[in-house]
């Protein structure tokens, strides 16, 4: 089954959060709110369907606090 094509942007914070980093980091990376970092991973996440590993990486990180600082978080 091909892997449906995900924009540049959505490719880019898809690879942050694989990276680790959370919405407010990745949100600063890219420029963006921490809302418009929730739609993009949405969109990436419908295209890539509910059964991958990956769009269950994104729903935990839709579940956690964007707003919350966390350890070592120097805001």
């Amino acid at each position: 089954m091909p892997v449906p094509e995900l924009s540049l942007v959505e490719e880019r914070i898809v690879l942050l959060l694989a990276a680790g980093k959370s919405t407010c980091e990745i949100a600063a990376a890219v420029g963006f709110d921490d809302r418009t970092v929730d739609w993009h991973l949405a969109q990436a996440a419908r295209k890539l369907g509910k059964a991958s590993a990956l769009h269950k990486r994104i729903q935990r990180a839709q579940r956690t606090p964007s707003s919350t600082p966390t350890e070592g978080d120097a805001r």
